[in-house]
């Protein structure tokens, strides 16, 4: 998995609402912007975007860094906590 499936990818699966899909079909691969994406800004979901966005990156370079894949992270949401949990059987 890459950095553009993976960030829209919660708790193993993908978002039902795609913000985004990839165009691969051509010579040129693309990334084709949906209506959702501007849907968002409408949401209480768009005050949280940019420290998601963030949070997700620093995530990826810290697998980089340690020289890890990223696969073996699982990272979990516990709504009624609010929590993001990190778990990793493999480390």
């Amino acid at each position: 998995m890459n950095v553009v499936d993976a960030f829209q990818s919660v708790n193993g699966g993908q978002i039902p609402n795609l913000f985004y899909e990839k165009d691969c079909s051509g010579l040129n691969k693309r990334i084709v912007i949906t209506d959702n994406l501007l849907k968002l800004k409408d949401s209480f979901h768009f005050q949280n975007f940019n420290v998601e966005t963030e949070a997700r990156w620093k995530l990826v370079e810290t697998t980089w860094n340690l020289n890890i894949n990223l696969n073996v992270l699982e990272i979990k949401y516990y709504e009624d906590s609010s929590l993001f949990i990190l778990e990793n059987d493999a480390m």
